[in-house]
């Protein structure tokens, strides 16, 4: 009777265990499917047939090579279209401007107030490898249409930037030119602009470039040393809103050879920022010298900057330490700081304190 007994208590609680795991089971398939689905393009409207036909309307235009869409609407992601513009070699100015016109126009038009979108457009561009830089010109310009009302350049900001753009890399004078539309902080309008030159570029003719297209006036001007060395990375010297002459171009090439060699070199002067007229110098360098060789780079780096004009911000920085030299910094460095010592001789001599 009680072997009985207990299979009865065990067959009766045999079911409803089996129907828990089974409900558990189809739970968990549930909420898979739905974040499947989620995941296909939760809450976004579908714009895809819209972000095709713009892409195609792209594709047809004079001066276009390619356009290829990227559409994507994800639960973490976001809602995303980004089109892929390739220039042809021949492609003129109007042409690039046309494009870019037409772009926002109809991608205005196309509903797409959910989505952040961004058109990229190459000129003759090859990525880096290992043995080659990359070459040739890009422009990225971003559109925010989840804003009320939308973000971004409009049709003619949009169409300007890319004329401007395409003229200074069809010159001659430039190896390649890099844009960004709006700017961090910017407005809509703003742009960034790196255009990168050849270290021996004839100062004459660059600055009568700068004169026939006034929208360069907040260019940054870029040049490196050495222009391309296979497995080196080349130091950057990047001045914005003034060219900088083959004066200034030497200065830079005999603070590298005051240096020797360092793994991270880069100098960054804005002159647009310049306070009272002077031109805040941002010279970061990561240094993998012996530490006795410091205190010489670090003097030698302090002494060469002041060619580029007065010392804002200069900042050095190795295995063993950082200096920093920021105007209106002049308290005494913490003592339990590495290079203490040097980085307070240092802003003494330079009148920072």
């Amino acid at each position: 009777m009680k072997s009985g007994l207990h299979r009865r208590r065990d067959g009766a609680n045999a079911a409803p265990h089996k129907s828990t795991r089974v409900s558990k089971l189809l739970t968990s398939f549930l909420a898979v499917s739905g974040l499947i689905v989620c995941l296909g393009g939760c809450d976004y409207p579908d714009r895809r047939s819209e972000a095709n036909s713009v892409g195609a309307t792209v594709r047809a235009l004079p001066g276009v090579a390619s356009a290829d869409v990227r559409y994507d609407t994800s639960f973490d992601g976001g809602a995303h279209f980004d089109l892929d513009v390739k220039l042809a070699d021949n492609a003129s100015a109007a042409q690039a401007a046309a494009m870019g016109r037409v772009f926002v126009d109809r991608m205005r038009a196309s509903e797409l107030d959910q989505f952040d979108v961004t058109l990229n457009v190459q000129y003759r561009f090859t990525s880096s490898t290992a043995n080659e830089p990359a070459r040739g010109s890009s422009a990225t310009l971003k559109f925010n249409e989840r804003a009320n009302p939308p973000n971004g350049p409009s049709g003619a900001e949009t169409s300007d930037s890319l004329a401007l753009w395409l003229t200074v890399a069809q010159s001659p004078f430039f190896f390649g030119v890099g844009m960004t539309q709006p700017t961090f902080e910017g407005p809509d309008s703003s742009r960034d602009m790196f255009i990168e030159l050849p270290f021996d570029t004839d100062d004459a003719t660059i600055s009568d470039f700068i004169h026939e297209h006034p929208g360069l006036d907040t260019a940054t001007w870029v040049t490196t040393i050495p222009d391309w060395e296979a497995g080196l990375r080349p130091a950057a010297y990047k001045l914005r809103g003034e060219f900088p002459d083959k004066h200034r171009r030497e200065l830079w090439k005999k603070l590298l050879k005051q240096l020797g060699a360092s793994d991270k070199i880069d100098l960054e002067i804005d002159a647009i920022k310049a306070p009272a007229g002077r031109a805040p110098v941002y010279l970061e360098i990561i240094d993998h010298s012996s530490k006795e060789k410091v205190p010489q780079v670090a003097r030698s780096v302090a002494a060469a900057a002041l060619g580029f004009g007065d010392i804002v911000d200069l900042r050095f920085g190795s295995e063993y330490g950082r200096i920093e030299l920021v105007e209106g910094v002049c308290e005494q460095p913490q003592p339990s700081k590495l290079l203490a010592d040097l980085e307070n001789e240092l802003r003494q001599q330079y009148k920072h304190c």
